[in-house]
Protein backbone atom coordinates (compact mmCIF):
# COMPACT_ATOMS: atom_id res chain seq x y z
CA UNK A 1 0.00 0.00 0.00
CA UNK A 2 1.05 3.70 -0.98
CA UNK A 3 3.04 5.55 1.88
CA UNK A 4 0.02 7.91 3.08
CA UNK A 5 -2.71 4.98 3.40
CA UNK A 6 -0.39 3.31 5.79
CA UNK A 7 -0.76 6.20 8.36
CA UNK A 8 -4.33 5.69 8.57
CA UNK A 9 -6.18 2.48 9.44
CA UNK A 10 -8.70 3.04 6.52
CA UNK A 11 -11.30 0.46 7.16
CA UNK A 12 -12.83 1.27 10.04
CA UNK A 13 -12.83 5.21 9.09
CA UNK A 14 -14.52 3.75 5.91
CA UNK A 15 -16.83 1.53 7.22
CA UNK A 16 -18.06 4.49 9.97
CA UNK A 17 -17.97 6.66 7.63
CA UNK A 18 -20.52 5.26 5.32
CA UNK A 19 -23.03 3.41 7.99
CA UNK A 20 -23.27 7.59 9.43
CA UNK A 21 -24.42 9.02 5.67
CA UNK A 22 -26.30 5.98 4.91
CA UNK A 23 -28.19 6.68 8.40
CA UNK A 24 -28.42 10.32 7.64
CA UNK A 25 -30.53 9.78 3.80
CA UNK A 26 -33.84 10.72 4.95
CA UNK A 27 -35.55 9.18 2.26
CA UNK A 28 -36.41 5.75 2.75
CA UNK A 29 -35.31 4.56 -1.15
CA UNK A 30 -32.87 6.97 -1.34
CA UNK A 31 -31.00 5.04 1.08
CA UNK A 32 -32.00 2.20 -0.21
CA UNK A 33 -30.44 3.17 -3.60
CA UNK A 34 -27.62 4.28 -2.25
CA UNK A 35 -27.05 1.06 -0.34
CA UNK A 36 -27.80 -1.24 -3.68
CA UNK A 37 -25.61 0.64 -5.70
CA UNK A 38 -22.07 0.22 -3.45
CA UNK A 39 -22.79 -3.00 -2.17
CA UNK A 40 -23.73 -2.41 1.47
CA UNK A 41 -26.44 -4.44 1.84
CA UNK A 42 -24.88 -7.83 0.94
CA UNK A 43 -21.81 -6.79 -0.20
CA UNK A 44 -22.23 -6.98 -4.02
CA UNK A 45 -22.87 -3.88 -5.99
CA UNK A 46 -25.95 -3.50 -8.27
CA UNK A 47 -26.62 -1.89 -11.72
CA UNK A 48 -29.03 0.57 -12.02
CA UNK A 49 -31.08 -1.72 -14.28
CA UNK A 50 -31.60 -4.49 -11.28
CA UNK A 51 -32.20 -1.48 -9.13
CA UNK A 52 -34.89 -0.24 -11.02
CA UNK A 53 -36.88 -3.42 -11.62
CA UNK A 54 -36.65 -3.58 -7.60
CA UNK A 55 -37.96 -0.02 -7.49
CA UNK A 56 -40.51 -0.19 -10.11
CA UNK A 57 -38.42 2.65 -12.02
CA UNK A 58 -36.91 3.36 -15.50
CA UNK A 59 -33.09 3.15 -15.48
CA UNK A 60 -32.73 7.09 -16.10
CA UNK A 61 -34.56 8.03 -12.66
CA UNK A 62 -32.23 5.69 -10.88
CA UNK A 63 -29.58 7.60 -12.43
CA UNK A 64 -31.75 10.89 -11.25
CA UNK A 65 -31.95 9.50 -7.38
CA UNK A 66 -28.33 8.54 -7.40
CA UNK A 67 -27.27 11.84 -8.05
CA UNK A 68 -29.50 13.42 -5.76
CA UNK A 69 -27.68 11.26 -2.91
CA UNK A 70 -24.61 12.47 -3.85
CA UNK A 71 -25.73 15.62 -3.24
CA UNK A 72 -27.41 15.30 -0.11
CA UNK A 73 -23.72 13.45 0.64
CA UNK A 74 -22.29 16.63 -0.07
CA UNK A 75 -24.87 18.85 1.89
CA UNK A 76 -24.35 17.02 4.91
CA UNK A 77 -20.76 17.23 4.81
CA UNK A 78 -21.20 20.87 4.28
CA UNK A 79 -23.48 21.56 7.11
CA UNK A 80 -21.48 18.95 9.65
CA UNK A 81 -17.39 20.48 8.35
CA UNK A 82 -19.53 23.89 9.32
CA UNK A 83 -20.82 22.73 12.65
CA UNK A 84 -17.16 21.65 13.17
CA UNK A 85 -18.45 18.44 13.94
CA UNK A 86 -16.48 14.88 14.15
CA UNK A 87 -18.87 12.86 13.01
CA UNK A 88 -17.43 9.72 11.42
CA UNK A 89 -18.61 10.26 7.84
CA UNK A 90 -16.72 14.00 8.08
CA UNK A 91 -13.75 12.08 9.32
CA UNK A 92 -13.84 9.49 6.39
CA UNK A 93 -14.55 12.59 3.91
CA UNK A 94 -11.81 14.77 5.18
CA UNK A 95 -9.41 11.65 5.47
CA UNK A 96 -9.86 10.72 1.59
CA UNK A 97 -9.27 14.17 0.67
CA UNK A 98 -6.20 14.83 2.85
CA UNK A 99 -4.93 11.61 0.58
CA UNK A 100 -5.92 11.85 -2.26
CA UNK A 101 -5.54 15.66 -2.34
CA UNK A 102 -2.68 16.27 -0.97
CA UNK A 103 -2.02 19.76 -1.75
CA UNK A 104 -5.20 20.95 -1.99
CA UNK A 105 -5.40 21.29 -5.56
CA UNK A 106 -3.76 17.94 -7.83
CA UNK A 107 -5.62 14.58 -7.43
CA UNK A 108 -2.98 11.46 -7.02
CA UNK A 109 -5.14 9.17 -8.84
CA UNK A 110 -2.65 6.28 -8.31
CA UNK A 111 -3.37 6.79 -4.50
CA UNK A 112 -6.91 6.63 -4.63
CA UNK A 113 -6.94 3.57 -6.78
CA UNK A 114 -4.97 1.99 -3.65
CA UNK A 115 -7.44 2.96 -1.44
CA UNK A 116 -10.28 1.66 -3.63
CA UNK A 117 -7.83 -1.67 -4.29
CA UNK A 118 -7.61 -2.47 -0.54
CA UNK A 119 -10.91 -1.16 1.08
CA UNK A 120 -13.48 -1.39 -1.44
CA UNK A 121 -12.89 -4.59 -3.19
CA UNK A 122 -16.54 -5.69 -3.40
CA UNK A 123 -16.83 -2.87 -6.23
CA UNK A 124 -16.10 -2.57 -9.68
CA UNK A 125 -13.54 -0.50 -10.57
CA UNK A 126 -15.92 2.35 -12.04
CA UNK A 127 -18.07 2.14 -8.97
CA UNK A 128 -15.42 2.30 -6.36
CA UNK A 129 -13.83 5.23 -8.48
CA UNK A 130 -17.23 6.92 -7.97
CA UNK A 131 -17.88 6.18 -4.94
CA UNK A 132 -14.43 7.86 -3.70
CA UNK A 133 -14.86 11.34 -5.63
CA UNK A 134 -18.37 11.35 -4.35
CA UNK A 135 -16.68 12.72 -0.83
CA UNK A 136 -14.50 14.79 -2.52
CA UNK A 137 -15.35 18.48 -3.91
CA UNK A 138 -15.41 18.48 -7.52
CA UNK A 139 -16.84 20.11 -10.34
CA UNK A 140 -19.03 18.25 -12.52
CA UNK A 141 -16.60 18.39 -15.37
CA UNK A 142 -14.00 16.89 -13.69
CA UNK A 143 -15.78 14.01 -12.58
CA UNK A 144 -15.98 11.68 -15.35
CA UNK A 145 -12.32 11.65 -16.44
CA UNK A 146 -10.70 11.83 -13.36
CA UNK A 147 -12.93 8.63 -12.59
CA UNK A 148 -11.55 7.05 -16.15
CA UNK A 149 -7.93 7.75 -14.93
CA UNK A 150 -8.70 6.52 -11.33
CA UNK A 151 -10.21 3.41 -13.26
CA UNK A 152 -6.64 2.76 -15.48
CA UNK A 153 -4.90 3.60 -12.28
CA UNK A 154 -6.90 0.57 -10.56
CA UNK A 155 -6.16 -1.88 -13.53
CA UNK A 156 -2.38 -0.98 -13.41
CA UNK A 157 -2.07 -1.63 -9.99
CA UNK A 158 -4.30 -4.82 -9.69
CA UNK A 159 -2.25 -6.13 -12.63
CA UNK A 160 1.39 -5.18 -11.40
CA UNK A 161 0.28 -6.26 -7.39
CA UNK A 162 -0.87 -9.44 -8.64
CA UNK A 163 1.33 -12.40 -7.39
CA UNK A 164 0.09 -15.82 -9.52
CA UNK A 165 2.35 -18.34 -7.18
CA UNK A 166 0.14 -16.65 -3.59
CA UNK A 167 -3.00 -16.80 -5.68
CA UNK A 168 -2.51 -20.36 -6.01
CA UNK A 169 -1.43 -21.49 -3.06
CA UNK A 170 -4.13 -19.13 -1.50
CA UNK A 171 -6.60 -21.21 -4.01
CA UNK A 172 -4.73 -24.44 -3.11
CA UNK A 173 -5.62 -23.62 0.80
CA UNK A 174 -9.18 -22.42 0.48
CA UNK A 175 -9.72 -25.40 -1.33
CA UNK A 176 -8.70 -27.36 1.75
CA UNK A 177 -11.75 -25.59 3.41
CA UNK A 178 -14.49 -27.04 1.03
CA UNK A 179 -16.81 -28.62 3.08
CA UNK A 180 -19.74 -31.18 1.64
CA UNK A 181 -22.92 -30.98 3.01
CA UNK A 182 -24.46 -33.83 1.61
CA UNK A 183 -21.25 -36.07 0.72
CA UNK A 184 -19.27 -35.57 -2.54
CA UNK A 185 -20.85 -36.72 -5.78
CA UNK A 186 -17.53 -37.24 -8.58
CA UNK A 187 -19.28 -35.63 -11.87
CA UNK A 188 -17.81 -36.69 -15.56
CA UNK A 189 -17.73 -33.50 -17.93
CA UNK A 190 -20.88 -35.12 -19.77
CA UNK A 191 -22.65 -35.63 -16.30
CA UNK A 192 -22.41 -32.09 -15.52
CA UNK A 193 -23.33 -30.72 -19.09
CA UNK A 194 -22.61 -27.48 -20.73
CA UNK A 195 -22.11 -24.87 -17.85
CA UNK A 196 -24.35 -21.49 -18.99
CA UNK A 197 -24.70 -18.17 -17.32
CA UNK A 198 -27.73 -17.34 -14.99
CA UNK A 199 -27.23 -13.98 -15.57
CA UNK A 200 -23.83 -11.54 -16.73
CA UNK A 201 -21.36 -9.91 -14.92
CA UNK A 202 -23.26 -6.79 -13.32
CA UNK A 203 -19.83 -4.22 -14.55
CA UNK A 204 -18.08 -4.63 -18.14
CA UNK A 205 -15.16 -5.54 -16.59
CA UNK A 206 -13.11 -8.57 -17.98
CA UNK A 207 -10.66 -10.90 -19.04
CA UNK A 208 -9.31 -13.39 -21.76
CA UNK A 209 -9.50 -17.15 -19.89
CA UNK A 210 -7.02 -19.39 -21.94
CA UNK A 211 -8.36 -22.19 -20.19
CA UNK A 212 -11.60 -21.34 -21.21
CA UNK A 213 -11.02 -19.98 -24.57
CA UNK A 214 -13.30 -16.93 -23.72
CA UNK A 215 -13.94 -13.73 -22.43
CA UNK A 216 -14.23 -13.95 -18.34
CA UNK A 217 -16.45 -11.34 -16.72
CA UNK A 218 -16.30 -10.42 -13.22
CA UNK A 219 -18.12 -8.03 -10.78
CA UNK A 220 -15.12 -6.71 -8.32
CA UNK A 221 -11.10 -7.17 -7.55
CA UNK A 222 -12.27 -9.97 -5.42
CA UNK A 223 -13.74 -11.87 -7.85
CA UNK A 224 -11.26 -11.10 -10.00
CA UNK A 225 -8.43 -12.30 -7.94
CA UNK A 226 -10.46 -15.43 -7.06
CA UNK A 227 -11.15 -16.24 -11.30
CA UNK A 228 -7.59 -15.34 -12.34
CA UNK A 229 -6.74 -17.65 -10.07
CA UNK A 230 -8.91 -20.40 -10.96
CA UNK A 231 -7.84 -19.90 -14.70
CA UNK A 232 -4.18 -21.20 -13.69
CA UNK A 233 -5.16 -23.69 -11.27
CA UNK A 234 -3.94 -26.95 -12.79
CA UNK A 235 -6.73 -29.21 -11.11
CA UNK A 236 -9.18 -26.76 -12.10
CA UNK A 237 -10.70 -28.74 -15.22
CA UNK A 238 -13.51 -25.69 -15.90
CA UNK A 239 -15.11 -22.76 -14.10
CA UNK A 240 -18.61 -20.57 -14.74
CA UNK A 241 -19.14 -17.47 -13.21
CA UNK A 242 -22.60 -16.79 -12.16
CA UNK A 243 -23.58 -20.12 -12.97
CA UNK A 244 -27.21 -20.61 -11.22
CA UNK A 245 -30.09 -19.30 -9.91
CA UNK A 246 -31.17 -20.29 -6.40
CA UNK A 247 -34.54 -19.37 -4.61
CA UNK A 248 -34.74 -18.57 -0.87
CA UNK A 249 -36.49 -16.66 1.53
CA UNK A 250 -35.60 -13.34 3.01
CA UNK A 251 -37.56 -11.29 5.29
CA UNK A 252 -41.42 -13.01 4.63
CA UNK A 253 -39.48 -12.46 0.87
CA UNK A 254 -39.09 -15.20 -2.14
CA UNK A 255 -36.03 -14.20 -3.96
CA UNK A 256 -33.17 -15.63 -6.22
CA UNK A 257 -30.43 -15.99 -5.68
CA UNK A 258 -26.40 -16.52 -7.72
CA UNK A 259 -23.23 -17.37 -6.79
CA UNK A 260 -20.23 -16.18 -8.07
CA UNK A 261 -18.68 -19.55 -9.44
CA UNK A 262 -19.59 -23.29 -9.98
CA UNK A 263 -16.13 -25.06 -10.73
CA UNK A 264 -15.38 -28.77 -11.86
CA UNK A 265 -12.36 -30.09 -10.62
CA UNK A 266 -10.07 -32.59 -12.51
CA UNK A 267 -11.36 -35.07 -9.20
CA UNK A 268 -14.56 -34.98 -10.76
CA UNK A 269 -15.53 -33.03 -7.66
CA UNK A 270 -17.97 -29.52 -8.15
CA UNK A 271 -17.90 -26.73 -6.12
CA UNK A 272 -19.80 -23.67 -6.04
CA UNK A 273 -17.93 -20.68 -4.70
CA UNK A 274 -19.47 -17.25 -2.99
CA UNK A 275 -16.78 -14.30 -3.05
CA UNK A 276 -17.52 -11.62 0.03
CA UNK A 277 -15.88 -9.77 1.95
CA UNK A 278 -15.48 -10.57 5.94
CA UNK A 279 -17.14 -7.59 6.96
CA UNK A 280 -20.61 -9.41 5.41
CA UNK A 281 -20.49 -12.86 5.90
CA UNK A 282 -22.56 -12.04 9.13
CA UNK A 283 -25.22 -10.21 7.47
CA UNK A 284 -28.53 -11.68 7.83
CA UNK A 285 -29.43 -11.77 3.94
CA UNK A 286 -26.01 -13.41 3.07
CA UNK A 287 -27.02 -16.35 5.37
CA UNK A 288 -30.23 -16.71 4.25
CA UNK A 289 -28.66 -16.96 0.88
CA UNK A 290 -25.98 -19.58 1.65
CA UNK A 291 -28.88 -21.59 3.81
CA UNK A 292 -30.62 -21.93 0.47
CA UNK A 293 -26.98 -22.99 -1.46
CA UNK A 294 -26.30 -25.15 1.34
CA UNK A 295 -28.98 -27.37 0.58
CA UNK A 296 -28.73 -27.29 -3.37
CA UNK A 297 -25.06 -28.91 -2.39
CA UNK A 298 -26.46 -31.31 -0.56
CA UNK A 299 -28.99 -32.12 -2.74
CA UNK A 300 -25.96 -32.59 -5.68
CA UNK A 301 -23.16 -33.30 -4.12
CA UNK A 302 -21.61 -30.55 -4.23
CA UNK A 303 -19.14 -28.45 -2.25
CA UNK A 304 -19.24 -25.05 -0.90
CA UNK A 305 -16.69 -22.34 -0.16
CA UNK A 306 -17.09 -18.84 0.94
CA UNK A 307 -14.35 -16.67 0.99
CA UNK A 308 -13.23 -12.81 -0.09
CA UNK A 309 -10.23 -13.93 -1.51
CA UNK A 310 -8.00 -14.36 1.77
CA UNK A 311 -10.06 -15.38 4.39
CA UNK A 312 -12.97 -18.36 4.11
CA UNK A 313 -15.77 -18.16 6.07
CA UNK A 314 -14.28 -21.70 8.34
CA UNK A 315 -11.51 -19.58 8.96
CA UNK A 316 -13.95 -16.84 10.51
CA UNK A 317 -15.61 -19.87 12.71
CA UNK A 318 -12.69 -21.02 13.66
CA UNK A 319 -12.41 -17.88 15.42
CA UNK A 320 -15.49 -18.61 17.93
CA UNK A 321 -13.67 -19.55 20.69
CA UNK A 322 -12.01 -16.61 20.77
CA UNK A 323 -15.39 -14.69 21.28
CA UNK A 324 -16.86 -15.50 24.19
CA UNK A 325 -15.94 -12.04 25.78
CA UNK A 326 -17.62 -9.81 22.71
CA UNK A 327 -20.27 -12.17 22.64
CA UNK A 328 -21.91 -11.68 25.94
CA UNK A 329 -21.49 -8.03 25.41
CA UNK A 330 -23.34 -7.90 22.36
CA UNK A 331 -26.28 -10.27 23.64
CA UNK A 332 -26.39 -7.52 26.96
CA UNK A 333 -26.39 -4.76 24.61
CA UNK A 334 -29.31 -6.00 22.54
CA UNK A 335 -31.08 -7.03 25.83
CA UNK A 336 -30.72 -3.25 27.38
CA UNK A 337 -30.87 -1.28 24.27
CA UNK A 338 -33.39 -3.26 22.06
CA UNK A 339 -32.27 -2.70 18.32
CA UNK A 340 -28.73 -1.39 18.17
CA UNK A 341 -27.35 1.10 15.52
CA UNK A 342 -23.98 2.53 14.92
CA UNK A 343 -24.31 5.40 17.24
CA UNK A 344 -25.33 3.05 20.16
CA UNK A 345 -23.16 0.39 19.00
CA UNK A 346 -19.82 3.08 19.08
CA UNK A 347 -20.73 4.63 22.28
CA UNK A 348 -21.08 1.14 24.20
CA UNK A 349 -18.68 -0.73 22.65
CA UNK A 350 -15.73 1.73 23.38
CA UNK A 351 -12.67 2.08 21.75
CA UNK A 352 -10.81 -0.03 19.79
CA UNK A 353 -14.19 -0.90 18.33
CA UNK A 354 -14.54 -5.14 17.26
CA UNK A 355 -14.94 -5.44 13.88
CA UNK A 356 -13.40 -7.68 11.45
CA UNK A 357 -13.30 -10.80 11.85
CA UNK A 358 -13.95 -11.74 15.24
CA UNK A 359 -17.49 -9.60 15.05
CA UNK A 360 -18.31 -11.84 12.45
CA UNK A 361 -17.69 -14.65 14.00
CA UNK A 362 -19.42 -13.57 17.28
CA UNK A 363 -22.75 -12.39 15.16
CA UNK A 364 -22.34 -15.83 13.37
CA UNK A 365 -22.47 -18.13 16.31
CA UNK A 366 -24.90 -15.98 18.60
CA UNK A 367 -27.44 -16.14 14.83
CA UNK A 368 -27.69 -12.44 15.74
CA UNK A 369 -29.62 -10.39 13.54
CA UNK A 370 -27.56 -8.17 11.64
CA UNK A 371 -27.20 -5.60 8.84
CA UNK A 372 -23.92 -3.90 7.72
CA UNK A 373 -25.41 -0.07 6.29
CA UNK A 374 -27.27 1.31 8.20
CA UNK A 375 -25.56 -0.87 10.83
CA UNK A 376 -28.58 -2.49 12.64
CA UNK A 377 -27.55 -4.93 15.14
CA UNK A 378 -30.90 -7.13 17.17
CA UNK A 379 -34.25 -7.01 16.25
CA UNK A 380 -34.55 -6.69 12.70
CA UNK A 381 -36.65 -9.06 10.74
CA UNK A 382 -34.72 -11.78 9.54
Amino acid sequence: MMEGAQTVDLGPVIEQGLSDLAAALSAERHAQIFMQRYGLIDGRSHTLEEIATVHQISRERVRQLLAKVHQRIRYTLTRARTAASTRPCVVLADTLDALIVPDGQHWDVNRAADIAIHHLGHLSFFASAQLLLGFLPLEKDRLAPLQQAIRRALLRAQTATNDPEASERRLMQFLRDVRFPGGVTPYASEDLGPLLQARSPRSAEGFYSAKLRRHVGFDSRLEWQVLTALDRFPEVRVYQEQPLAIPYTHAGRARLYIPDVLVHLTTGQVVLIEIKPVAFMGASVNLSKWTAMKALCAERGYGLLITDGQTTLLDVLRRAGETDVLEERLLSLIATCGEVDFETFRREMGVPLPQGVALTAAIIRRRLPFQVYPFRLGTLET
